[in-house]
């Protein structure tokens, strides 16, 4: 009897072969992965108990909600909007880029934080610094290059952003809830079953640049909404993404697989 554990969203040409003889159980870590693997079973996915276990984080690593980094833009400090993702098209770089672009137009003091680098290539990396000069905010864009030190990052970040088209369960929404960082990202993958829409973070389609910058914008301009979000956000991270929650679920999973023997 075997248990298959799926992490990425695979295509069913990959999943042929683990799943060439049915599991008694499988285990996604979002709805979306399962997908495939339901299609790849086919007839026989009855015989298979499904199972989601959301990815998980450890939330310790992180300073409690409660000590977020609040901004004062009234004395020149910048809105620090960072991105954790390697540098590729599908990321959302240039979205992120164009909607600095409109909030620093706005006379707001903000900079734009790509952390990650690019694999194989600086092609990709080329062309966001000639779209970022060709604006006009060179000067707001950093590029970080790959970073280990993401808690330390996250302290002095105010808003996320991860406007991509393709993605799986990204880790580093989670990580922002866990650091008191409002997040804002495109209703992909599994995107939406971490973020609620206006409840623990925002959704707004990959290349809406404009809908990104208009909603910074109003949380700039809106403590109370600031509040609000975080304060959903850091129970329901601690409720269904904490590393014991997760190790639970999983040793319950066995135990009832174990137990039917």
């Amino acid at each position: 009897r075997s248990i298959v554990h799926i992490h990425l969203d695979y295509s069913e040409h990959d999943l042929r072969w683990p799943l060439k003889d049915p599991p008694v159980t499988l285990i996604g870590c979002a709805d979306f992965v399962l997908r495939n693997a339901v299609r790849v079973l086919g007839p026989e996915a009855d015989k298979t108990i499904l199972r989601t276990v959301l990815n998980a984080i450890d939330v310790d690593r992180f300073k409690p909600a409660t000590q977020y980094t609040e901004h004062d833009h009234s004395n020149g400090e910048p809105i620090i909007i960072t991105m954790l993702a390697n540098i590729a098209p599908h990321k959302g770089q240039h979205t992120a880029i164009s909607s600095v672009k409109l909030i620093h137009e706005k006379g707001i003091p903000i900079e734009l934080w790509l952390a990650g680098e690019e694999r194989g290539s600086s092609a990709h990396t080329l062309y966001l610094k000639q779209q970022a000069a060709k604006l006009g905010i060179e000067q707001q864009v950093k590029f970080l290059g790959f970073r280990s030190d993401i808690v330390e990052l996250l302290e002095t970040t105010h808003y996320l952003e991860l406007p991509s088209t393709s993605e799986g369960l990204p880790l580093s929404l989670l990580e922002a809830h866990a650091a008191g960082v409002i997040t804002l990202a495109s209703p992909t993958a599994g995107v939406p079953e971490l973020i609620t829409d206006n409840e623990n973070g925002f959704l707004i389609e990959a290349e809406d640049y404009q809908g990104y910058a208009d909603r910074i914008t109003n949380l700039i301009q809106s403590a109370a909404l600031r509040s609000e979000i975080r304060v959903k956000a850091w129970p329901r991270l601690r409720a269904k993404h904490s590393y014991m929650h997760y190790f639970k679920q999983i040793a319950e999973i066995y135990s009832e697989m174990l137990s039917d023997e």
